[in-house]
């Protein structure tokens, strides 16, 4: 089983359940960004010979309940080999109150429960799950050991039942009694940028200037007041993205110039080309149909009626309306039918081989959605805000002309036009004119 921890601060941690508690405390250590001192937790192993303050400690066996035997085959190996299979989480179940476990890709995996437990140890309180484990503290006194056996204090007679899972102590037995001496041996707080030694029954790292790694690319990195400090470089990478060249790092980041080279966005019926650093496609259907996207088929449009990339369009060339009685006219073709929404010059484009003159498209400021200055789509998505001077909202095409829109007057101009030289312009919203119209393929 795969040991996951499911959140410490900002980092997340894999962790093979064979892992010692020394593993589990040095991860628990970085987690916590100790730099200057932690508590020196440890398994025990790494406990040195030479003693200071000798005052008596009061310990916990060392066994946390975790099985470090890394022949056991219910444990996924940390050379890769293989986890055993499992079918739902019901078989994933270990009895373990600090870990949910669950079934995911016929591999059983733990995610860690951080907060309080239960050891079920009467010599141990302010139980809570470290790292999957269920850690008490003990509360036996007079140098007694406590026993995950029993639950009982009791008079130690071995060295190892002294072990308090510091590397900074020297654990020892003497006569039923249990001591942990302080010592001064080398450790590990966990962070890079600290050179570590044991002081006072605690790891305490003094920083350096060593060079380290924060993960970026595109910075060099130097150790600086404890912490791995990156500095921007321009050096070559690569942003993964198709649809540029020439990558390279720039402010910390890796990018690169936008291309026009082939490229596949995964939908059958479109044929697809890099567009500012993205992959664009653009249906390649007949001019009858339309491309449905989530199935890669052409699919025909109602008799009338035009395709183009996913929509079908429908030009009221014989009928001007009002504003209002041009949307009321787009709504009654069919279901999700509604006066054009332009979302791509590619789009106006295609418009523009339609109309043959000044043409209603879909865009008002005066709703139920939206008020003055502030223009939006049939879908209720804002586009611009403003007047000739605005801006494009949530990163929506315009083609406003120069001195648009300027609710010129006493009308208020509140639709939206389409000129044919692919302007756009704010109007009257009772003088008529003919529209387009905007909806999917034929039921």
């Amino acid at each position: 089983m795969t040991l996951r921890l499911r959140s410490i601060g900002l980092l997340t941690f894999t962790l093979a359940a064979s892992c010692t508690v020394e593993d589990l405390n040095l991860a628990l250590r970085t987690s916590a960004g100790t730099t200057e001192s932690d508590t020196g937790v440890d398994s025990g192993s790494g406990d040195g010979s030479s003693g200071q303050d000798s005052s008596r400690g009061e310990v916990v066996t060392t066994d946390t309940g975790t099985d470090t035997d890394s022949s056991d085959s219910s444990l996924d190996a940390t050379d890769g080999s293989a986890a055993p299979s499992c079918e739902g989480d019901a078989a994933c179940d270990d009895g373990n109150s600090c870990t949910i476990s669950t079934c995911e890709n016929g591999s059983c995996v733990a995610e860690e429960i951080i907060g309080n437990c239960d050891d079920g140890l009467a010599c141990t309180d302010t139980d809570e799950c470290i790292f999957g484990a269920c850690v008490g503290t003990n509360t036996c006194t007079g140098g007694q050991a406590c026993s995950l056996t029993t639950g009982q204090c009791f008079n130690c007679t071995l060295d190892d039942e002294c072990d308090d899972n510091n590397r900074c102590t020297a654990d020892s037995c003497s006569d039923g009694v249990c001591y942990n001496n302080n010592n001064t041996q080398p450790c590990d707080d966990g962070n890079e940028c600290t050179d570590d030694v044991c002081s006072d029954g605690s790891c305490v790292g003094t920083n350096n200037t060593e060079p380290c790694d924060d993960g970026n690319e595109c910075t060099d990195d130097v150790c600086a007041g404890g912490s791995c400090v990156g500095t921007d470089n321009t050096v070559p990478c690569d942003d993964e993205n198709i649809c540029t060249d020439n990558d390279a790092c720039f402010e910390g980041s890796c990018g690169g110039t936008n291309n026009t080279v082939p490229c596949d966005d995964g939908v059958a019926c479109t044929d697809d080309a890099c567009f500012e650093g993205s992959c664009v496609g653009w249906g390649n259907c007949a001019s009858d149909s339309a491309c449905v996207r989530n199935t890669g088929t052409c699919a025909l449009c109602t008799a009338g009626q035009i395709g183009s990339d996913s929509s079908c369009y429908l030009y009221t060339a014989s009928q001007q309306d009002s504003g209002g009685e041009a949307r009321t006219t787009c709504q009654g073709v069919g279901l999700n039918w509604e006066m054009v929404q332009i979302d791509s010059q590619r789009e106006q484009d295609f418009l523009l081989t339609l109309i043959t003159d000044e043409t209603y498209v879909g865009g008002t400021d005066n709703s139920t959605d939206s008020s003055e200055g502030n223009w939006i789509h049939p879908d209720g998505t804002m586009f611009w805000q403003g007047y000739s001077n605005g801006e494009e909202q949530n990163d929506q095409f315009t083609s406003w002309r120069d001195d648009q829109p300027n609710n010129a007057t006493l009308c208020g101009q509140d639709c939206m036009m389409l000129e044919t030289d692919g302007d756009w312009i704010d109007v009257c919203c009772n003088d008529d004119y003919r529209a387009v119209c905007e909806g999917p393929t034929a039921p």
